[in-house]
């Protein structure tokens, strides 16, 4: 009775040390990254039918996890500005590349968060309420390794950016119109991964 024990302690201990060991190497392997990315947008606003141009330049913050060598997600916040529009972007985003460990690789990126917004102008309108809403960026490009750590990419994507406008007409009457961006993003990363 007492050698039982004794071996089902140590066999229990062995079995134990295994599992927190195969645990703490599951958990090194996810590696964490982050990134800046600066961009320049070209496009315009459809509003009452028409479409008018609207540019303006991009950036933002990426924190993310490595789940494999080719797949990776994070969580962003950003801020970008368009002619007399500005948004703050919060986003999730999903990146996947074409060959993992490469010294050039292809990017395909896709982007889905909500973006609060305003305007920057004064309006004549009485009551004037402008407010940013969900967008989606999605697009492709190349990434260059620079070293084990270092990364840069360059990216062309498309942007959807969905926003609303309501104000007073006349005395008790209120006019509300949602608005639709469609931007062009040309943009230029640094990716630092752990």
């Amino acid at each position: 009775m007492h050698i039982k024990n004794p071996i089902l302690l140590t066999l229990f201990l062995l079995f134990f040390g295994t599992i927190t060991a195969q645990e703490e190497q599951a958990v090194k392997k996810i590696k964490s990254y982050q990134k800046l990315e600066l961009g320049y947008m070209f496009g315009g606003q459809a509003y009452n039918d028409n479409f008018s141009y609207n540019p303006g330049f991009q950036g933002h913050g990426v924190f993310g996890f490595h789940i494999s060598k080719r797949f990776n997600v994070g969580f962003g916040v950003g801020y970008y500005q368009l002619t007399k529009e500005r948004f703050l972007p919060i986003f999730a985003e999903v990146n996947g590349y074409t060959k993992g460990n490469d010294k050039i690789s292809n990017l395909i990126t896709m982007q889905l968060g909500y973006a609060p917004g305003w305007y920057n102008e004064q309006i004549g309108y009485s009551d004037y309420q402008y407010s940013g809403g969900i967008f989606f960026d999605a697009g492709f490009g190349l990434q260059i390794k620079i070293n084990n750590h270092v990364s840069a990419y360059f990216k062309l994507s498309y942007r959807h950016q969905f926003a609303h406008i309501s104000y007073e007409l006349f005395r008790g009457t209120t006019h509300s119109e949602p608005l639709n961006y469609d931007l062009l993003n040309i943009a230029f990363g640094i990716k630092y991964s752990k």
